[in-house]
């Protein structure tokens, strides 16, 4: 049972307390509510440009990785479609000055022409190397665009391309930044070895008198209405052999929908023992590699399902087999009881592990808040633990279907 103490200051910000025991080292956990999914459609790409921004220097600290590596820390970021989160470990003595750090970025970030055209360049140069220089590098630009039509998950996190990002101006990433780094968007977690009242104080000292720019984003997105794209999409991609690519829109991460596809998708395709492994790698030469997975999101969740061909055989075989094989597991007993207790056992590992280390606790905490259900943090599990068999191949029959289905046929890049 993880417990945690929440409170809000008069800012909106929402602080969050979890105290590990005998730990030296502590950690501050800062998720903003702001993510691509928050970007304009001719302005892509600016929240993953200001994970970089945000460590060029505030007011008053030139130097935010040097000043956290004095202080015996470490810090990094990620970007989703969703959110946007920050995190600092250091020695729980030296913890404030995680605060003042944070704090100060906050409070007025140190943007400028000269730092803004160095963070676009390494990100114009980001996208290019990950989406030019690379096998399947395009792949979520193509997926999105095949099911999404209303809603902002139409783009990746990255940006819909890289000049969104070159040609942007000062005052547009001001803006940006303005509207989304208040204290009433963001959750802070403290995961530290010390007093709550401590703690406390530490919060209002530094947080306390920071004021919004801006009303706290709504996250009111347009939703889907219409099915996604069933003729396939042919393009071209750096991976020398034919692909297939076939994918699905399914419900955000919290609904039973994700949970028991989620479980499915695992079940179906992990391991080398898999029954997909077993029936396209082992029993045919048709595949050289092939797997499932979903991507899960705050609105909507993806399904993909790829299968890598080898030389001698079209897209449509391919697809055909893939689908094929699918069905197949959907009816049989090829995936039995033993599968899903093998399952949840390795999730609820999965669970404790990160349970285990106060980073990742800090960070869980965070995300659960953000969504209004922070006591997933203890509950999580139970979604599992209850999952059964019939209700997983049920539902994957109903949601994986051929008139719900994308797809993608890769060839060779010429």
């Amino acid at each position: 049972m993880i417990k945690y103490v929440k409170w809000s200051l008069d800012n909106g910000l929402r602080v969050i307390f979890y105290k590990p025991t005998d730990r030296t080292q502590a950690t501050v956990n800062i998720l903003y509510n702001v993510g691509a999914r928050d970007e304009s459609p001719i302005r892509t790409g600016f929240a993953h440009l200001f994970e970089h921004l945000m460590f060029s220097g505030s007011t008053h600290i030139t130097s935010y990785d040097s000043t956290v590596e004095n202080a015996g820390g470490s810090n990094n970021a990620y970007t989703t479609n969703d959110v946007t989160n920050y995190f600092i470990k250091l020695p729980k003595e030296n913890l404030e000055t995680a605060f003042w750090l944070e704090s100060d970025r906050m409070i007025s970030l140190n943007i400028n022409e000269e730092s803004l055209a160095i963070q676009k360049g390494v990100v114009v140069e980001e996208f290019k190397q990950r989406c030019y220089n690379g096998a399947f590098g395009l792949l979520w630009h193509d997926v999105r665009k095949l099911i999404y039509k209303n809603h902002p998950y139409r783009w990746p996190t990255i940006g819909l391309n890289f000049e969104h990002i070159e040609d942007s101006t000062l005052q547009e990433v001001q803006q940006f930044y303005d509207k989304f780094y208040n204290p009433n968007n963001a959750v802070m977690c403290i995961a530290a070895d010390i007093e709550e009242n401590e703690c406390k104080q530490m919060v209002n000292k530094w947080f306390g008198g920071i004021k919004n720019n801006h009303s706290a984003n709504e996250n009111n997105y347009p939703m889907e209405t219409e099915n996604v794209i069933l003729d396939p999409l042919k393009a071209e991609d750096l991976n020398p052999h034919l692909s297939v690519i076939l994918s699905w829109r399914i419900n955000h991460t919290l609904s039973d929908n994700f949970v028991r596809v989620n479980a499915f998708s695992e079940m179906f395709a992990e391991g080398h023992k898999s029954y997909l492994v077993k029936r396209l790698i082992k029993e045919t030469d048709m595949f050289n590699s092939t797997s499932m997975f979903v991507s899960p999101g705050n609105d909507y969740s993806t399904v993909i399902y790829y299968g890598i061909l080898n030389d001698g055989y079209s897209h449509d075989e391919g697809r055909k087999k893939m689908i094929e094989v699918l069905n197949e597991a959907f009816v049989s007993n090829v995936i039995i009881n033993s599968d899903l207790d093998a399952f949840i056992n390795m999730y609820l590992f999965s669970i404790e592990k990160w349970k285990a280390e106060p980073s990742s606790v800090a960070e869980y905490l965070c995300k659960y808040e953000a969504l209004g259900q922070i006591e997933l943090i203890n509950t999580w599990s139970d979604k599992y633990k209850a999952l059964t068999l019939e209700e997983c191949k049920s539902e994957a029959k109903a949601t994986l279907s051929t008139d719900k289905m994308s797809t993608i046929y890769y060839s060779p890049k010429k």
